[in-house]
């Protein structure tokens, strides 16, 4: 919420754009100018789900790209886990030069495991 408050904050008084922020737990796909959202990282990089063209319901930003959509195909398909790395970080990197989403934070994150 804070992140929110200061985005509404700063678009208000710099850009002079009016803002209604509200908290909800179902986004209306049809129906939004922006979306502030977080959500947890997996473990497994596919984000499929998130950005192919054929995601309807998932696929927010309605991105199209045949190259994203080929690469994230790609990478379901591969089990050398070698090979998908560099399939996943070709797709972040076309991702990002697509830039259908501004992505403002990513959290750090620690693992901690006891040697036996």
């Amino acid at each position: 919420m804070e992140i929110a408050d200061n985005i509404k904050k700063n678009w208000e008084e710099i850009l002079g754009i009016q803002v209604n922020a509200h908290i909800s737990t179902q986004i209306d796909t049809q129906n939004y100018d922006i979306i502030l959202a977080y959500g947890s990282i997996p473990t497994d990089p596919d984000q499929y789900l998130f950005w192919h063209s054929t995601q309807l319901k998932t696929n927010l930003t309605k991105i199209n790209n045949p190259k994203i959509d080929k690469l994230l195909e790609d990478g379901r398909q591969t089990f050398d886990q070698q090979e998908r790395k560099k399939i996943y970080q070709e797709f972040q990197k076309d991702l990002l030069e697509e830039c259908p989403a501004i992505f403002l934070k990513y959290p750090t994150l620690y693992t901690i495991t006891r040697n036996n």
